[in-house]
């Protein structure tokens, strides 16, 4: 028997560890979602357990036997640069207009890569883009910040 999960979300993710074990008695196991919730470039190997990153994937499924774990052809590069500009250019567009979203789309892989390098060289459009509203910002955003307290 296959079973294939489509609809994990990070927020379900959480609670996978746990629920993982109730699936044992399938023969095999096919993890799969959308890069939503799997959009977490690794930065902590081999400790980065949390995120859907292959470390984190195994150790969801340690209590399995995992046959293969790879970057599938739906996730690879190539996909995962398209889905993301084209979030960042709809949520522009959306925020800020079309104007915006031309000047978004024109700005350059290697000028954001530099800028990872060097904060001096910030993008034309980077603070359009650093200004974009919450609700824009969530769908395509490396992480959240929570601040909290005690009850």
């Amino acid at each position: 028997m296959e079973f294939s999960i489509a609809f994990l979300r990070s927020t379900f993710s959480k609670h996978l560890k746990r629920c993982a074990r109730n699936f044992a008695c399938l023969e095999t196991w096919r993890f799969t979602d959308d890069p939503h919730s799997f959009l977490q470039p690794l930065h902590e190997a081999p400790f980065h357990f949390y995120n859907a990153t292959e470390h984190g994937v195994r150790s969801w499924f340690k209590y399995f036997g995992v046959e293969k774990c790879h970057v599938s052809p739906n996730f690879t590069v190539p996909f995962m640069l398209a889905f993301l500009l084209n979030q960042v250019l709809e949520s522009v567009g959306a925020s800020c207009g079309k104007e915006a979203r031309e000047a978004a789309g024109q700005s350059a892989l290697r000028d954001w890569a530099d800028f990872w390098s060097d904060r001096s060289k910030a993008p034309g459009i980077f603070q359009e883009l650093q200004n974009l509203p919450n609700e824009f910002q969530s769908g395509i955003s490396a992480g959240f910040e929570l601040v909290a307290r005690e009850p």
